[in-house]
């Protein structure tokens, strides 16, 4: 029986329990069994490399193969006695799976779509005489529609464009912005802003207002007309054509789809939407009000609210036939509160309804091409499944043990570990990161925070154009990891007393990374006040695992756990 050591339950679920495995070929030895199952050394070996880099297993010490066996061992008692505690995933969990499912499908099906994208040589071609001329962009970037025409009138009559912009952002900064891009392609834009610049016919001109749909209105100038050799011309058509051509294509398939489903709302039975989810979003507001804490995970689409003679009349019609209110909201249960119905009138509700539909489609197109039986996808499942019991295992099991820190245990921990605190360089900051051939599309997210879009929102925003970026809403106060290289550069950053620091787009190993800055203690001056918070967290988090190694050994013994460490030799 192996001897257990102190295990880190977050590590556990973010590294061994996310990913994939892979089947069990011949002459593979076993490593690990338990509970009638073996596991063997091809799952042990992926797993270690997906963790550590290509054929990193080959080159191991002996001590950290065994070590990592172990662990792996903890991971699989956990979750087989956490699936014998649920038979099935408790509500909770399973909509939370069912959630990551849709994304996750839809996410792989136009990855798959992308990658069977061939690139033609002519568009290269023709998209090197396009990117040939640059043009220098500043705008400002406006929520209302009347500040834009009065910003422009007055750049009209003679007023200086910067002058303007500090003007009217230090009037109303929460719905006004400016951005000096610099120098700037065409095919690099916004379709609606790369017509309105490359429209104007000569430096120093000001485009009328233009509507983005994401961003809002614009006011725009071209400083300066510069043309680029064909050789450098060529060079950045065959860098960055690849990847327009595919979201030309991409896009195109979309809108598609959207034909050949054809949804349109049966706009007059709309009210019960809207009063049901009024209803439903006026309590939550209640209960914060109150400060209660919402789970917003565990919550489920308001069907209860909805009366049976609601439920059954025509909200959608598509191609395919029609969608009833009650339908259409049960549809809810599987994408997250962004796709949900929120207040407005008609015109905004309906907007919402179809937008829903469409990811409805896409989810649709995404079985119809054999997406879930994918062994890919089939493999994350499982391994998300794992990760939810384990989760929900956690809560009922360990929980109890943390809930029962009391305040005077934390003041204490503090004290006997206030110099590791106070002598900390620390920093809490979400992210949203950019592959390197995507600082476009970073800079535009970053005017959409300026102009008052929340920091996820905007980040669920850019996932949308580019399935590549990467986001993170809260990484705890840290001197490094998870992220030691993204935590280096947030340290340049501070909040100030009007709140967190958003930072322009700025480069990290050769990613464009947005920075939110919330929290920023120097060494010797953190207090056990400002502490607090994660001091608790800390302690919690050492009970459970406390407790959790105490458990260990009688599970082990339950599942008949056995070692084959030969095989990994």
């Amino acid at each position: 029986m192996m001897k257990a050591g102190r295990i880190l339950v977050g590590c556990l679920l973010l590294g061994l329990v996310l990913g994939g495995g892979c089947g069990r070929e011949q002459g593979d030895p076993w490593v690990l069994r338990l509970a009638d199952r073996e596991v063997p050394l091809s799952e042990i070996v992926f797993e270690f490399n997906r963790l550590h880099g290509v054929n990193q297993w080959e080159v191991a010490p002996e001590d950290v193969r065994t070590e990592f066996v172990e662990t792996y061992a903890r991971k699989e008692v956990l979750v087989e006695k956490a699936r014998q505690m649920y038979p099935e995933l408790p509500q909770r969990e399973q909509m939370i799976f069912d959630r990551w499912l849709e994304k996750q499908a839809v996410a792989h099906f136009w990855r798959s779509f992308r990658q069977g994208i061939e690139v033609p040589e002519s568009y290269i071609d023709s998209l090197a005489e396009v990117v040939a001329e640059e043009r220098y962009l500043r705008h400002i970037i406006c929520q209302y529609p009347d500040d834009a025409r009065e910003i422009y009138a007055k750049i009209e009559g003679g007023a200086d464009f910067e002058a303007v912009a500090d003007e009217y952002r230090e009037r109303n900064p929460n719905a006004i912005a400016y951005a000096d891009v610099g120098f700037v392609n065409r095919p690099s834009l916004d379709p609606v802003i790369g017509e309105a610049l490359f429209g104007l016919s000569d430096a120093g001109a000001v485009a009328e207002p233009c509507e983005t749909q994401r961003y809002g209105w614009h006011v725009i100038r071209c400083d300066t007309i510069r043309t680029i050799d064909p050789e450098t011309a060529r060079l950045r058509a065959e860098q960055i054509g690849p990847e327009n051509y595919r979201v030309k294509v991409v896009r195109e398939r979309v809108e598609q789809m959207q034909k050949d489903y054809n949804f349109s709302v049966v706009r007059e039975n709309l009210g019960p939407i809207q009063r049901r989810f009024r209803a439903m979003y006026d309590s939550l507001n209640a209960d914060k009000r109150e400060g209660k804490n919402v789970d917003y995970q565990a919550l489920a689409p308001p069907i209860h609210r909805f009366p049976t003679e609601e439920r059954v009349l025509p909200l959608v019609r598509w191609t395919g036939g029609e969608m009833t209110v009650g339908d259409f909201v049960n549809t809810l249960w599987k994408v997250d509160l962004d796709y949900w119905p929120t207040i407005g009138d008609a015109n905004k509700m309906a907007t919402q309804v179809i937008r829903r539909m469409h990811r409805w489609a896409f989810m649709e197109e995404a079985k119809k091409a054999g997406t879930l039986e994918d062994p890919e996808i089939a493999r994350q499942m499982e391994r998300k499944q794992d990760e939810l019991y384990l989760d929900r295992f956690h809560e009922d099991k360990l929980r109890v043990y943390a809930d029962q820190i009391t305040e005077a245990d934390v003041r204490a921990y503090w004290e006997a570990n206030e110099e590791k605190y106070v002598s900390g360089d620390l920093v809490g900051y979400g992210f949203i990161r950019f592959p390197p051939d995507a600082r476009d599309l970073a800079m535009r997210t970053y005017e959409t925070v300026l102009a008052g879009t929340e920091f996820g929102m905007a980040a669920t925003q850019a996932r949308r154009s580019d399935e590549r970026v990467v986001f993170e809403a809260d990484v705890e106060p840290t001197n490094g990891p998870p992220y030691p290289e993204l935590t280096a550069a947030a340290m340049a950053f501070e909040p100030d007393e009007s709140g967190p620091h958003v930072s322009e787009p700025v480069e990290v190993q050769g990613d464009w990374v947005i920075f939110r800055v919330y929290f920023r203690s120097h060494p010797r001056q953190l207090t056990f006040e400002s502490a607090k918070e994660y001091v608790t967290r800390d302690v919690q988090r050492l009970a459970m695992e406390d407790s959790l190694l105490s458990m260990l050994d009688e599970y082990e013994e339950e599942f008949g756990l056995e070692l084959n460490l030969g095989a990994i030799r």
